[in-house]
């Protein structure tokens, strides 16, 4: 059996790999970035324009109503019609 030697000038920090590092200022990176993602999503505020909906809405019926009154009734029978005009 090997022995480890006999070595008296132990270093008390464990030792830090580079990859070790790069890791752990990646998943800082990471961190930091999801914080500034999510406080950009906080600081949204909704834009509604009511006005905007209440003029389309009032666009909407006047061609409803155009429609309508243009729409020709091809289920009304020509009985129908003599009787109306009696």
């Amino acid at each position: 059996m090997k022995s480890s030697g006999l070595v008296h000038n132990w270093n008390n920090q464990p030792f830090k790999r580079p990859v070790d590092t790069h890791k752990r200022r990646k998943h800082e990176d990471l961190k930091l970035e999801n914080v500034q993602i999510a406080q950009r999503l906080e600081a949204v505020r909704p834009y509604y324009d009511r006005h905007v909906w209440k003029d389309d809405f009032k666009k909407h019926e006047h061609y409803r109503e155009m429609r309508q009154k243009s729409h020709k009734d091809y289920y009304e029978t020509p009985s129908k019609k003599n009787k109306q005009k009696i």
